[in-house]
């Protein structure tokens, strides 16, 4: 909340463009046949995460896409390993919400290489973090079909509207 106050400050203040570029897609499927062809992206994304993960990133060129890949998968199968076992150990929940939180972390890290990739000043670290931990295999998937998206999308009518105001 604190969060959403603050953006909506900087925004009145003129620190950020209120028009400035978002993503193109959402998180959530908005027609029962988005939704259709979502499915198996969603259950890859859900079981194998580190597959989209490494797709992505090599998409935006990030180095050590690979390494990154191989890091979600130890980090997300330990963490559910851990929570597995849990009712042998009842603190090993608290240790593998950790090691989530980690996978999490990478997850946001590739959020965050598509806002850079596709130009988009819409979001922050926060956003990202916090759409990672309770989103991920929509996140992940919706990382994919923003890189998907052409490059024309937007239509460039922000840009041809906010030269008409210039004016």
């Amino acid at each position: 909340m604190i969060h959403a106050l603050w953006l909506a400050v900087k925004e009145e203040a003129g620190e950020l463009d209120e028009r400035r570029k978002n993503f193109a897609t959402t998180c959530l499927p908005t027609s029962l046949g988005e939704v259709c062809r979502d499915v198996p992206r969603l259950i890859e994304a859900a079981l194998f995460p580190f597959l989209p993960i490494k797709r992505i990133l090599t998409d935006t060129m990030a180095p050590a896409a690979a390494c990154y890949g191989i890091l979600a998968f130890v980090t997300f199968y330990f963490a559910v390993t851990l929570l597995a076992m849990c009712p042998i150990e009842a603190n090993l929940r608290f240790i593998s919400a950790a090691w989530y939180m980690a996978f999490a972390a990478i997850v946001a890290y590739t959020r965050y290489r598509v806002r850079h990739h596709r130009q988009i000043k819409h979001g922050d670290v926060l956003t990202d973090m916090c759409i990672a931990v309770l989103f991920y295999p929509l996140a992940l998937v919706q990382h994919e079909k923003e890189l998907r998206a052409p490059d024309d999308f937007y239509g460039g009518s922000l840009d041809k509207e906010s030269e008409e105001k210039e004016a």
